[in-house]
């Protein structure tokens, strides 16, 4: 029997089906609309761009890349430059947006940067730590909410604290 080295999944999806009935009926209920921004496509975006502007300012700061491959790497690191949408459509292909992303930047870079865009990195190194990115900002909200969620709860148990109520079992009266 000859060894094999190829994918054991027969998914070829291209889409990812949310798991809500319906993102419009169900979706405003669930979700707010700062935490919708905090994980649309563009802020997956930037987030990516941030890893690679990170990089590039660590790598001129070790002499690994020249301080002004840096610069011109950080200055093109903006959400705003690139069509996330073709980078959606682009990312089909590999699977992966980095590959398109990165194939933008050093597109939008000068020909002296380009060589230095993701230099040394995967684009799973790019895609996780992004994920941390927007994993810690969706916690900020999430944070903020629960603030808030916790201060009307202890409202109303103050305020009705004298208030007389059945108890209860089994989702009946006791």
């Amino acid at each position: 029997m000859a060894a094999c080295c190829t994918s054991t999944s027969v998914s070829r999806a291209r889409r990812k089906r949310c798991s809500l009935p319906s993102d419009r009926l169900f979706g405003p209920s669930l979700g707010s609309d700062r935490m919708a921004a905090v994980v649309s496509d563009v802020a997956w975006v930037q987030a990516m761009l941030d890893v690679e502007a990170a990089l590039a300012r660590a790598q001129a700061r070790l002499e690994v890349i020249p301080d002004r491959a840096a610069q011109e790497i950080v200055s093109h690191c903006q959400a705003g430059e690139f069509d996330v949408a073709q980078i959606g459509r682009d990312a089909s292909e590999s699977a992966n947006p980095v590959i398109p992303l990165v194939k933008a930047l050093r597109n939008n870079v000068g020909p002296d940067a380009a060589p230095f865009v993701h230099l040394g990195v995967t684009s799973q190194d790019i895609l996780d730590t992004a994920m941390m990115l927007i994993a810690r900002r969706g916690i900020d909200v999430l944070v903020d909410d629960l603030r808030q969620a916790a201060s009307c709860a202890a409202l109303l148990a103050e305020r009705h604290r004298a208030t007389p109520m059945a108890a209860r079992t089994l989702l009946q009266q006791a």
